[in-house]
């Protein structure tokens, strides 16, 4: 197995909006303290707001058949706002917990985890298609992608046959197992160290879980709140702009290239830091 330099961090940034979703890997270099963009890559028609949309597409499909009796279909669409509202509370309340409730008309509708993923699964699988672009070009390999393009796919096969929950998580367990063995053993390549979450609908455990499986690597919102986190850059980019942050610069494009000509020549570096001791030391040699 291949060890990765350990003073390179490769950050995968996920920015999932109400609207958009963003990814960009950056490169984080320890010892220089230095962090450089590598790849970009995006859907400007992919956010939160498509995961409440399922969510009330498939409400009403629920409710349909008790609506129709009570002939309160179709539901105006005063009502389906207000199920919209529903059902983006219902996705922020299983940031926390197992279930949630949506009532339309006085009929109720419980959401789980687990029907959220299913319910929710061609969200999902359209945020793979950002992920592989930003990586691909960023020369980082994905060691479960094929993992999480079987689990999707398993899934959606359940969800045309009604699979049973329990059938479907036994199936998973089955592939992850299989993967570990032939995905793991061999890297040959750079992978994804961290991730790194921006926006309030990455809060969602599915979309987490989807970011996992496809890295391997567990987000965590310890050290930056997600929903904070587009202000906080932007306060620190008007502060290095402003000359009040002199510990922080931001560079052009050539100097991110010749750092990226450095980091290819490791000899070149080694050479320049021991010119750099050389110089220090004459220097504090000098009356």
């Amino acid at each position: 197995m291949k060890q990765q330099d350990p003073t390179l961090k490769h950050i995968l940034v996920a920015d999932l909006g109400g609207g958009t979703f963003d990814v960009c890997i950056v490169r984080r270099w320890v010892e220089w303290d230095e962090i450089h963009m590598l790849f970009t890559s995006g859907d400007e028609r992919l956010g939160g707001d498509d995961f409440d949309r399922a969510i009330v597409d498939w409400v009403l499909k629920e409710l349909k058949p008790e609506l129709t009796k009570r002939r309160r279909w179709p539901v105006p669409a005063g009502a389906r706002q207000q199920l919209l509202l529903q059902a983006r509370k219902a996705k922020e309340r299983l940031s926390s917990s197992d279930t949630a409730d949506i009532v339309l008309d006085e009929l109720k509708v419980t959401v789980t985890r687990d029907s959220f993923r299913v319910v929710c699964l061609h969200v999902l699988q359209r945020m793979l298609r950002p992920i592989r672009e930003a990586a691909y070009g960023a020369s980082l390999r994905l060691p479960f992608e094929s993992l999480a393009i079987e689990t999707m796919d398993t899934a959606r096969k359940a969800k045309k046959r009604k699979m049973s929950e329990k059938d479907l998580q036994k199936k998973t367990q089955s592939l992850r197992a299989k993967h570990k063995k032939t995905d793991v053993e061999d890297r040959e390549e750079i992978m994804v160290d961290e991730i790194l979450l921006i926006g309030a609908a990455t809060w969602t455990p599915a979309v987490r879980e989807m970011l996992t499986l496809c890295t391997g690597v567990q987000p965590s919102s310890a050290v930056i709140d997600p929903e904070t986190a587009v202000a906080l850059g932007a306060v620190i980019l008007a502060s290095i702009m402003d000359n009040q942050m002199v510990d922080m610069q931001v560079h052009s494009n050539w100097r991110a290239a010749w750092t990226q000509y450095l980091l290819d020549r490791p000899e070149l570096v080694e050479k320049l830091q021991a010119e750099k001791q050389q110089t220090t030391v004459l220097a504090g040699d000098a009356p």
